[in-house]
């Protein structure tokens, strides 16, 4: 699923889609705290395979990135995920189609 995502937006508007699901109030706390996760898994000194052995050290990084990247989309509740790949608005946030006003004839 993932590599199909990447295919079709590409990974920088995959990123983005991340980072505004980030904020919808619509998706769980507990799903939202696996990217800080592996954002501390990344800064962390502490590494299975250590960065300083070039090329292995950070295939690891990236393979744990994209795991995580797509255990987020996976565990994202599905109608607020293509909510956000269709572009609309969330409900909630400035979304709504109704515009409440008053008429008047004179």
């Amino acid at each position: 699923m993932l590599w199909t995502l990447i295919r079709t937006f590409g990974l920088w508007r995959l990123a983005r889609l991340a980072f505004r699901l980030l904020f919808d109030k619509r998706v769980p706390g507990g799903v939202k705290l696996i990217l800080p996760a592996v954002l501390a898994y990344l800064i962390s000194p502490i590494d299975p395979i250590p960065d300083f052995l070039l090329g292995i050290g950070q295939v690891d990084d990236i393979l744990v990135t994209l795991g995580a990247l797509a255990a987020f989309l996976l565990m994202t509740p599905r109608d607020v995920l293509f909510d956000h790949i269709r572009g609309r608005k969330a409900r909630g946030q400035g979304g709504d189609s109704v515009i409440e006003g008053k008429y008047r004839v004179e």
